[in-house]
């Protein structure tokens, strides 16, 4: 893994996405920095941090796995980033697609984009903010909690930054080759509100519903039973958890 630290950049994964365009990373590599002026969330969202205080980084990985089964690259960091946290003693979950819950709070995000070729991910922009050392956030932000919040202690961020990256990519060759059917149960029981009732809002269906998650599909797309019985497939955009 090769690793590049700036200063200040508007986006570590727009800085990725220009680079691989232009042909000049070639190898996976991570990029972190310090300050992020616009950091990018899910959708519209944008991802805030204090300066200094938290990991920032993406990481490109040539990651050859076929577009039917796109939804590995989430699945391989989120479960990643879990399980470091989880030797460090910090017991997380991770909120579908690939957020990081402690607590029914947010630790960390992950936004990724992918490169395609035909009907393979030739590479992937896996884009990381995890926060650290900040202990105050605006008010304007839901539910944010950061490690030091959790255990009072302070994080060196280049070596958090190293040793996620370096699982991240583990983790991916690990199971690029291993049938999704086989890794789907792991993800799920590790998953924030798997088999508990919630209220969704989802789309096309004018009223709110009580349901359950109750599986993922290679694809990505979340399959919410509701307790009439009816099974909702949504993607991202398509479903979103109420009064969370």
């Amino acid at each position: 893994m090769k690793y590049i630290e700036l200063n200040e950049i508007d986006s570590t994964n727009a800085y990725i996405s220009e680079k691989l365009s232009a042909g000049e990373i070639t190898e996976p590599t991570t990029v972190y920095t310090a300050s992020q002026t616009k950091g990018k969330g899910m959708g519209q969202n944008i991802w805030v941090s204090n300066d200094n205080q938290n990991a920032l980084f993406s990481i490109a990985l040539f990651t050859e796995i076929k577009t039917e089964e796109i939804f590995k690259v989430s699945l391989a960091t989120s479960m990643a980033i879990f399980e470091f946290l989880k030797i460090k003693g910090i017991k997380t979950k991770i909120k579908w697609p690939n957020d990081i819950y402690y607590e029914g709070k947010k630790l960390g995000g992950i936004l990724i984009e992918n490169k395609l070729d035909g009907n393979m991910v030739k590479a992937s922009i896996i884009g990381v903010g995890i926060n650290l050392n900040q202990e105050k956030f605006p008010k304007w932000l839901p539910n944010p909690i950061s490690l030091k919040n959790i255990t009072g202690e302070t994080y060196d961020i280049k070596d958090f930054v190293i040793e996620i990256s370096e699982r991240v990519e583990k983790k991916l060759n690990e199971i690029k080759d291993i049938p999704f059917a086989d890794l789907r149960l792991d993800y799920l029981l590790n998953l924030y509100k798997f088999g508990e009732i919630a209220i969704w809002k989802i789309q096309g269906i004018k009223d709110e519903i009580s349901g359950s998650i109750v599986d993922v599909k290679p694809s990505g797309k979340i399959v919410v039973q509701a307790v009439s019985g009816q099974l909702c497939e949504c993607e991202v955009k398509q479903i979103k958890l109420v009064d969370d």
